[in-house]
């Protein structure tokens, strides 16, 4: 009698084995260019002994064993359960069902069970959340040899080794595996099976981070600015979730950008060299040696899951945004009320805003509440359609978010529909920054962690310091650009110095290195290495003390963003069109939090005198409305996705309370244009608006 670890090996060789000789059948057909890209994909890889880019193998794991095949190949088109005994072949055909259905239901095609000497297969069908696994054969090895090697056994069972090998012919042919085309319904198909890694991370966190670790404090702050209500087991899910989908987006746009690495530092975001993609509330994992052990397997199989796709062909929009809504589960995200403004309604603001004079092609854009980025990415393709150069288009556009995760993907998507543009890698991270865009305007300051803020405001003295005399040295009208494009390379630099500093090198030696290169440099690089000098000189021994005790090097994100906002809340840089699709929420429901007040208090002393239920009934959206209108230069343009209870519902009716605030802000900040009802816009039941103003030109 074998032991189940025997079979599973014993039947882990077969199959690669039959793959081998399916490859070799398929490949003297007449094939499609699409099948030939699959069978090259598989060659290469079964050439180079890359076995678990094809197949996975379910191993137990530290703590019981994980629910899943015991084998899968292609991402889970092919599925295999190995049983000891026949009599649990009915458990493992519900097993089966059980997996496909939490896993693997887009995308598995064919299914086995098998103890070695009988192999049962079937073809597997999924509606809605109806699995059929229907019987297609069932043939037994060689019972005579079994009992001295299950290999020799099913390769002499000539029926038995046909089957097989005919299974991988039609798994290979009649699926996309190692063809799907990069679009977020195939991303996710893929992606999902990652899910079940949730569990196990939540484990960690409740183990290792709670009540110990001030980025989760942080990001326990950030949580309950965005959703009302949450428990904190949904707060831990919501954790783990997102650092998921961190993983994926990273380990996606390495296969995108074609960046090589260890897997860990993958889907960490630290191969990216001059790119900062991660938040480091999503990284919070590195230096826990459990949590590095469950990321190690969850980013070798996200790695693996890139070599399903060809990346060859052109990248579809909005990959990655679909992931958050198809990752998050579906109560929480109904109760956290996430959508996704649809593309026609961005397309519908951006003709608005053109009707009423407004320059896309000469616009510098803002997005306060970016969320994955598709008012950038729209915009970002519209300039290029009107003329504009592909790096002037992308550093022409800046967004803001508070939610770590929303800045990763949307500064993924901009990367993308760059390359997707310019047929190149972009030469820096785009102007997409995580913050939050109220902070300064309400006087509540967006606190990251504790000890970064003496660093934070370090650098915001030096860089206005050195920004100011700079902008005295030089004569030019486009100085919105230049400070743009000064923040992104100050963010490059600033990247690669944290970097060094967390991977051991001394400031002393850093800053001596900079100062040479200083020396050689034209006045605009000069000016980016005076900068990170003199942050050097001021902060490095609290900077050592912070990457010592945080344990990563990508905080470049979060200091350049502080930068970004307080450039914006000055006046410094003033865009020509604010556009967004705010969160939604009426006063009365924001948190009870330091924040929280600090919005109630800026909607009444700004507007005074206004009805008691105003100030509860009114709406976040407003409040990023009345300083969006702040932010846009004089004679700019506003486009805004609003409530339209809060704004204009399309029918005769009273002001209600949102009502009367929309109007109070309109009549403060001077502005013409039009409010247009949109109806049920993200078919969640509450009906929706836009509002297209220009802000007067006094």
């Amino acid at each position: 009698m074998y032991s189940h670890d025997e079979i599973v090996n014993s039947v882990d060789n077969i199959l690669l084995k039959a793959l081998s000789e399916a490859i070799n059948r398929v490949e003297k057909m007449r094939l499609s260019p699409l099948d030939k890209v699959k069978l090259n994909s598989i060659k290469k890889l079964l050439e180079n002994h890359e076995w678990e880019r094809i197949r996975r193998i379910n191993k137990p794991a530290y703590e019981g064993r994980r629910l899943r095949p015991d084998i899968w190949f292609f991402g889970g088109a092919l599925v295999i359960e190995v049983k000891v005994n026949e009599g649990e072949f009915k458990d493992g055909l519900n097993q089966l069902e059980n997996y496909v259905r939490e896993y693997f239901k887009d995308v598995a095609f064919r299914a086995i069970i098998t103890n070695g000497l009988q192999w049962n297969f079937y073809s597997v069908s999924a509606e809605d959340n109806d699995i059929r696994l229907t019987p297609l054969a069932t043939s037994r090895a060689n019972e005579v040899l079994f009992s001295k090697s299950i290999e020799k056994a099913v390769e002499e069972s000539r029926d038995l080794w046909e089957r097989i090998i005919k299974t991988f012919e039609d798994t290979i042919l009649r699926t996309q595996v190692y063809a799907y085309r990069p679009e977020p319904e195939n991303i996710r198909r893929a992606f999902y099976p990652l899910l079940f890694y949730i569990d196990d991370i939540v484990n960690v966190i409740r183990k290792h981070l709670k009540g110990k670790s001030a980025i989760y404090s942080s990001y326990v702050d950030i949580i309950n600015k965005l959703y009302a209500g949450l428990r904190d087991e949904e707060i831990d899910r919501l954790l783990a979730t997102h650092t998921i989908i961190q993983a994926v987006v990273n380990t996606i746009l390495s296969a995108v950008l074609r960046v090589e690495g260890e897997d860990l530092i993958i889907c960490s975001g630290e191969a990216f060299g001059d790119f900062d993609i991660t938040v480091p509330h999503l990284v919070w994992w590195r230096g826990i040696p459990e949590a590095e052990i469950i990321m190690t397997e969850l980013c070798r199989e996200a790695r693996n899951q890139t070599y399903l796709f060809d990346w060859n062909v052109q990248i579809s929009i909005d990959v990655f945004s679909h992931l958050y809504e198809d990752f998050i589960e579906r109560s929480l995200r109904y109760k956290i009320g996430e959508y996704y403004t649809p593309w026609w309604l961005i397309e519908l603001i951006i003709e608005r805003l053109k009707a009423l004079g407004a320059d896309i092609a000469d616009s510098i854009v803002l997005d306060p509440a970016c969320g994955s980025g598709r008012f950038l990415v729209a915009f970002f393709h519209k300039k290029i359609e009107e003329g504009v150069d592909g790096d002037e288009a992308y550093y022409s556009l800046i967004g803001f978010d508070i939610n770590p995760l929303a800045v990763s993907i949307a500064r993924s998507e901009l990367i993308i529909a760059y390359r997707n543009r310019v047929r190149r890698n972009p030469r820096g991270t785009p102007l997409i920054f995580w913050s939050d865009s109220l902070a300064p305007y309400i006087k509540a300051p967006f606190e990251l962690v504790t000890e970064l803020n003496n660093i934070q405001e370090a650098l915001v003295i030096i860089f206005y310091n050195a920004l100011s005399n700079y902008l005295k040295s030089i004569e030019s009208e486009s100085k919105n650009r230049i400070i743009m494009s000064l923040i992104s390379r100050v963010e490059i630099l600033l990247a690669t110095i944290l970097k060094s500093l967390k991977n051991g090198h001394r400031a002393d030696d850093l800053i001596r290195d900079l100062e040479e290169r200083r020396k050689k440099a034209e006045k605009y690089s000069g000016f980016i290495y005076d900068i990170i000098i003199g942050l050097l000189k001021n902060r490095s021994e609290s900077l050592m003390k912070f990457l010592a005790k945080y344990g990563n090097g990508v905080w470049a994100v979060p200091l350049t963003s502080y930068l970004a906002v307080i450039a914006i809340y000055t006046g410094l840089l003033k865009p020509d069109i604010v556009v967004t699709n705010p969160p939604w929420l009426e006063l009365n429901e924001l948190p009870r939090s330091k924040w929280g007040l600090a919005v109630r208090s800026y909607v009444r002393n700004s507007y005074p005198g206004l009805p008691p239920q105003v100030y509860m009934k009114g709406d976040l959206s407003l409040v990023f409305l009345d300083i969006a209108l702040k932010m846009v230069r004089k004679g700019g343009y506003v486009g805004f996705v609003l409530p339209a209870d809060q704004s204009y519902s399309g029918k005769i009716g009273s002001y209600g309370a949102g009502k009367i605030l929309t109007t109070r802000i309109l009549e403060e900040i001077e502005c013409s244009g039009e409010v247009i009802y949109v109806g049920d816009a993200f078919k969640h039941g509450q009906h929706a608006s836009i509002a297209i103003l220009r802000r007067a030109e006094k």
